[in-house]
This record gives C-alpha cells, structure tokens and sequence, in this order.
C-alpha cells in the first residue's frame, strides 16, 4: 500500500514539475535558485524598509528576459484560500518576499509573484497573464490597487508601538511557568 501511494505521489510530482516547466518555458523564466536565503549568509543583516532586520527564505527565485526577478512560492494544498488572498489582497508572505528581492536588489525589479499549487499544477498571480488553451496559470485580479506592502509597514509600528509602550508583552522569549498571573495551579 505504501510502495503505490508513493508511486502515486511521484507520478503526481512529475506531472506537475513538467507544468511548472513549461510555464517558465512560456514566460522565458531562468532559475536563479530553490529555496533561496535572504540574507545570504548568517552574519549579513537584511533591511526592510519601515521593518527593519528581515530574513526570509524563498521557494523558487527566478529572472526574466528583462532581468527582472520572480517569485514563486510552492503549495502543497487544493485549498483555495490562496486564490482568495491574491484577490483580497491579503497574500503577506508573497509580498514581504516581493520587499525581500527589493530591498537586496535595489537597482532591480521584481515582475512577479505566485503561488505555484503542486497538486493542481497551477500558478495563482495577479501579475501574468493565464496561457492561452491551457490551465496552468490562473490570473487573479485584486480587488483594488494593491496598498498591502503600506498595511504591512503599519501593522508592524503599530503592533512595535503597543510592545514598546507595555499594551502587548512579548512573552515568547522568557520562561512563564513562575511569572504571576500566567500560570494557575491547578490543585488549589
């Protein structure tokens, strides 16, 4: 039973390995690398505009013909909550790599992102355009001018602020089994 579902899921892996080749083949796309580290190395520090040190770690980082980078981030999933989030404009991991590729690469561009679900052998963006005669790339229009990059931005001061300010603890770091009022002993 085992030794079948795993020729399934190679099967299913090949199939979809050969979609994501032709979609690069059709948008003229060359790999620079596969789960690509930013910064490059551990001693170097990455900066994001109005979020300061940032570290991220990118599926698939590709260039076009214009030099201009893309990023595709690989799913393993039939949820269609992907699709929503381009549509609603609430796909934050695609566009802190979008600021990640800025920020490394200012002189550069970045012409795209996605979600490449592997299941359905499909790319979700709202930056390419569907192929024609075939389903493997689905475009999605948003629901407006995308302003996420901005509501990322303001979302990170204002949650800072509450931190700085004493509104919100940071407690993820520090032992709370001993500080007062995290913790009830249950057998009195």
């Amino acid at each position: 039973e085992n030794a079948s579902s795993l020729n399934d899921f190679r099967g299913h892996l090949r199939e979809s390995m050969l979609s994501l080749i032709t979609i690069m083949e059709a948008f003229r796309l060359t790999p620079v690398g596969c789960e690509v580290p930013f910064p490059a190395k551990d001693k170097e520090a990455l900066e994001i505009d109005g979020i300061g040190q940032f570290g991220a770690r990118i599926d698939f980082l590709m260039t076009n013909n214009s030099g201009q980078y893309v990023i595709f981030d690989f799913k393993w999933s039939f949820s269609k909550s992907y699709a929503e989030k381009i549509e609603k404009d609430l796909s934050i991991q695609l566009e802190l790599y979008r600021q990640t590729v800025i920020a490394t690469y200012p002189d550069k561009e970045v012409a795209g992102v996605g979600y490449y679900i592997m299941p359905r052998k499909q790319l979700l963006t709202s930056d390419f355009d569907e192929l024609p005669g075939k389903k493997l790339v689905k475009h999605i229009d948003q629901v407006a001018e995308s302003k996420l990059s901005e509501q990322i931005r303001n979302s990170f001061e204002y949650r800072m602020n509450e931190i700085r300010n004493g509104h919100i603890e940071e407690a993820e770091t520090m032992e709370i089994l001993n500080v007062a009022g995290y913790y009830t002993d249950l057998e009195n």
